[in-house]
């Protein structure tokens, strides 16, 4: 049991860390395609982290090199305990297809209906005592990535929780099986 509450304790400390680093970078970058850039790459880095955690050997899944897309049907596909609702999902895709137009346009011409739209769609989650104060997009942008960055390290640390518990359930099935087996095996001679 301390070993998995060692686990768990280092994860938490982990994301708390990664946490701190996250907001630097997104606050450290000045302009919007900068920070829409950055917050796309924390999301990203936060699905794999998740996808990871399943792994017994991560630089397999490093070598796979999954596309964003990928990374979160991976995560749906894995989760134990689904915590993210199908709104904040699609505001993940959001995310992507916000980052998108960036990588493949010069100028695009609907990047402030786009990321009104993400915004909105992270605010929509939450009590409207909650929303970003500012008016500023960037402003706001960052304030998105955070409750979205938060969700999905709040998700990664429940279904982290919930695999070692079931791992744990089953270890116990599997010696109670095997002492069951060899009680009737002992019987039985």
């Amino acid at each position: 049991m301390a070993k998995h509450r060692s686990i768990i304790s280092d994860h938490l400390d982990a994301q708390k860390e990664r946490a701190k680093a996250f907001a630097r970078l997104l606050y450290d970058s000045g302009d919007l395609v900068s920070t829409i850039l950055r917050g796309h790459l924390i999301v990203e880095e936060l699905l794999f982290s998740y996808v990871s955690i399943h792994c017994e050997d991560v630089a397999h899944l490093k070598n796979a090199r999954l596309r964003f897309p990928q990374l979160v049907a991976m995560v749906r596909a894995l989760e134990r305990l689904p915590t993210m609702t199908e709104e904040v999902w699609t505001a993940v895709m959001e995310l992507n297809a916000l980052r998108n137009v960036l990588s493949h346009q010069l100028e695009p011409i609907d990047l402030t209906e786009r990321l009104n739209k993400f915004v909105a769609r992270i605010e929509g989650l939450l009590d409207p005592g909650t929303w970003s104060k500012s008016t500023d997009a960037t402003e706001r942008f960052r304030w998105a990535v955070g409750v979205l960055s938060g969700m999905l390290s709040a998700s990664t640390s429940i279904n982290l929780g919930v695999k070692r518990i079931l791992s744990k359930q089953q270890s116990k099935l599997k010696r109670a099986a095997s002492s069951k087996k060899r009680g009737s095996t002992a019987r039985s001679r």
